[in-house]
């Protein structure tokens, strides 16, 4: 994404002035010029949003020659978009009416934007949901992947082009975060330990492994020393070791399921020597989370507690947008044409079951008080969320057929995934299902159940304010949740 000049403007000092330069200085010119004239700077905010949720795969296509194959595709996604903008003026309508200046500047603080934000999305969404949508859409990705299997060139330039990453968070506000020195390496995976506080490794209690999921950047669980998942763990007294996946590569592509869950019983014991055989619990974010929990089911015993987090178990809930998308855009096509699935094409598809909560997120939280250091963290998080690593190809098919295409678990309590039955009822590992009652990639519905189907206590699942990310980045998380999962991990380690 370019800027040009006149995207250089400092900070307003209003409101409306803050949201529309912190936008423009990321997602580049807002596009829809009578959005923006009807409703103001909330209008240029959703402009800007509904624009940017689709700007890695634009960039992408921009990147391809046209061919004869491409044109049914252009026209098929141009359908697409005259419905998308369809859909944002009626979400627009519905908040706002017919006065252009409702919902914008008003007297006092001035609106509340997460708020706006969840509101036009619960609105959009709706319009997502009609039939008539649903058709277009499914169109429209048909369209796409018949013509990149006819042209596995622009596929391949496309496959490029995502995993280009601008530098959000090194050039554009303030540096990246200074690497941890990782302690293990397998393949391309690596593993970082975050020493416990005030303990040495003889007298440490817990320890844990951070799982990432794929198309999930290792960098979210150590964003900056304020909000890191690990450091803050390690503070409170748990041993944090953290995976990392890598970029992903060709050997990558053919890894299933269930040698991605021997890689991680190397790493456990690994950990287990390290620690005189005690067991490390694990925890997850997404689908590290269902990794996590996989991994429980088919090596039992070996984890001495389990922690999910925004962990989908249940794929077919009204309100799954992620799923609904990634349905309706046939996964595993996307694996026969590119492989490995690039990693901002399955962030697209997040991005697409909220936009404006997605695109804005971040940056709601300068609205009151642009701080340096807190829009240099909110840039390391947008490279990292919006740009992640490509999602294995095969690991990636056995979870789409088995769990989005099927909903195995919710089926029979059981899902098979490369002809291994993965069964909830035998989980014997202590858990903990953390949910974020405002998630809207994995809805409260598509997580809780977990905890019933496992036959784990009530008490097993825990709310938590806020969406999807907050429970990884968000101050309160960092204040309240994360030192509440380490006092749980020790006081497991203790009954173990």
């Amino acid at each position: 994404m370019t800027r040009s000049p006149d995207q250089e403007a400092p900070i307003g000092s209003t409101p409306v002035a803050r949201m529309e330069s912190l936008l423009a200085a990321v997602d580049g010119v807002v596009r829809d010029a009578h959005v923006q004239q009807r409703f103001g700077g909330l209008g240029a905010a959703f402009s800007a949003a509904l624009g940017s949720w689709i700007e890695p795969f634009a960039v992408a296509l921009r990147e391809v020659v046209p061919t004869a194959h491409s044109q049914d595709a252009a026209r098929a996604v141009a359908d697409l978009a005259r419905l998308c903008g369809e859909g944002a003026g009626q979400a627009m309508r519905s908040m706002v009416g017919a006065d252009p200046s409702a919902g914008v500047a008003g007297a006092g603080a001035g609106p509340d934007y997460d708020a706006l934000a969840g509101s036009i999305d619960d609105a959009f969404r709706g319009f997502w949901s009609t039939p008539e949508f649903d058709r277009v859409r499914r169109a429209a990705a048909a369209a796409v992947l018949d013509w990149l299997e006819r042209d596995p060139a622009a596929a391949s330039e496309i496959a490029r082009a995502l995993d280009s990453p601008p530098p959000f968070g090194r050039d554009a506000l303030g540096g990246s975060m200074p690497p941890a020195k990782p302690v293990l390496r397998d393949g391309n995976v690596t593993l970082t330990a975050f020493p416990a506080a005030g303990q040495s490794r003889a007298s440490v209690l817990a320890s844990v492994l951070v799982v990432p999921g794929f198309a999930a950047d290792s960098r979210l669980f150590d964003l900056d020393p304020e909000r890191s998942v690990v450091r803050t763990l390690a503070r409170h007294g748990v041993e944090a070791w953290r995976l990392d996946w890598g970029r992903g590569d060709e050997t990558d592509r053919r890894r299933t399921v269930a040698d991605q869950l021997e890689r991680i019983d190397r790493v456990v014991d690994a950990m287990r020597e390290a620690a005189n055989g005690r067991p490390p619990a694990l925890a997850g974010h997404f689908h590290g989370g269902l990794l996590a929990l996989l991994y429980c089911l088919r090596y039992p015993g070996k984890a001495g507690a389990l922690v999910t987090v925004s962990t989908p178990v249940r794929f077919t809930a009204d309100d799954d947008g992620f799923a609904g998308w990634l349905r309706a855009c046939d996964g595993e096509r996307i694996v026969d044409v590119f492989g490995n699935v690039p990693g901002p094409l399955v962030a697209t598809l997040a991005a697409a079951s909220s936009p404006m909560h997605w695109c804005g997120g971040g940056f709601f939280t300068l609205l009151g008080d642009p701080d340096a250091a807190a829009a240099a963290r909110i840039a390391r998080f947008e490279e990292a969320r919006r740009f992640p690593p490509a999602f294995p190809g095969e690991t990636f098919r056995g979870l789409y057929r088995a769990l989005y295409r099927d909903d195995a678990f919710a089926a029979d309590g059981g899902a098979v995934i490369d002809g291994h039955r993965y069964a909830l009822a035998g989980l014997d590992t202590p858990l903990l299902n953390v949910f974020a009652r405002e998630d809207r990639i994995v809805p409260p519905g598509a997580s809780t159940p977990l905890a019933a189907w496992a036959g784990a206590a009530p008490e097993s699942n825990r709310a938590h304010p806020g969406g999807h990310h907050d429970l990884l980045i968000g101050g309160p998380a960092h204040a309240e949740l994360l030192p509440g999962i380490a006092a749980w991990l020790v006081a497991q380690a203790r009954r173990g």
